[in-house]
């Protein structure tokens, strides 16, 4: 697979570097990884960040990193009734997980993209693909997620 780049240089320090990323964003991003790819390898969590930061780049999700994570039905962890929903809310802070999911989504923003731009994933366990699938092609499949850019 080859990597194809938007083309679009992006000021990541816009939105993450400065003020206009508060310790909640990173911490609702954190704790949307756990929920999605906690028991994933490492490659796989990195793979999610990407995700992550991806929407924030192409804005159909919102603009910050709290509106990407918490816009309706896309990370089925924030969906009501979700058995991580609850679970994910009361972890500390300083958990050794959210910690180390903060860390992976600051070096996305710089390190190489492994999902090649994907903006959408799913888990290889789902019995049926989501719609959105259907006739796509993954740009990769790290752990048990398939990555998909070019999305609409």
């Amino acid at each position: 697979m080859q990597h194809v780049s938007r083309g679009t240089p992006w000021d990541l320090s816009k939105f993450w570097a400065g003020a206009a990323v508060s310790v909640f964003q990173k911490q609702l991003a954190a704790r949307t990884m756990w929920q999605e790819c906690r028991g994933e390898p490492e490659d796989g969590q990195r793979a999610v960040a990407h995700v992550i930061v991806n929407r924030v780049k192409d804005g159909r999700w919102g603009k910050t990193l709290a509106t990407v994570c918490m816009w309706g039905h896309q990370f089925s962890g924030w969906n009501a009734g979700d058995a991580n929903r609850i679970p994910s809310c009361l972890l500390a802070d300083e958990d050794p997980l959210i910690v180390k999911f903060i860390q992976m989504l600051n070096e996305a923003l710089t390190d190489p993209d492994p999902t090649f731009d994907a903006t959408h994933y799913y888990a290889t366990s789902m019995k049926t693909p989501p719609f959105w699938a259907v006739g796509q092609t993954p740009t990769a499949q790290i752990g048990r997620h398939r990555f998909f850019a070019g999305i609409k």
